[in-house]
């Protein structure tokens, strides 16, 4: 992006009203690190369950960007609410 084009567009989101402080969809990844899995996401509350359906509940004591969990032997399913 140039210069010039970075300029309009800021320029056209003030004179509309809109505000620079929201993002989009949150992106949640993965990483196998030796014996554990590292769950990296930018913004959100990290949910976690059991079943893909649900019901998912708050993964107490984590905030983004980063939660390091130890596998357990059960599947588990994370997804990040806004």
């Amino acid at each position: 992006m140039t210069a010039y084009e970075a300029a309009s567009v800021y320029g056209a989101a003030q004179t509309s009203g809109e505000s620079f402080d929201v993002y989009g969809p949150v992106k949640v990844s993965a990483t196998h690190v030796g014996t554990n899995f590292d769950v990296s996401w930018q913004a959100g509350t990290l949910l976690h369950s059991t079943n893909v359906a649900g019901p998912y509940k708050a993964v107490s004591g984590t905030t983004a960007p980063f939660y390091r969990t130890i596998p357990s032997g059960s599947s588990m399913f994370y997804r990040v609410q806004q």
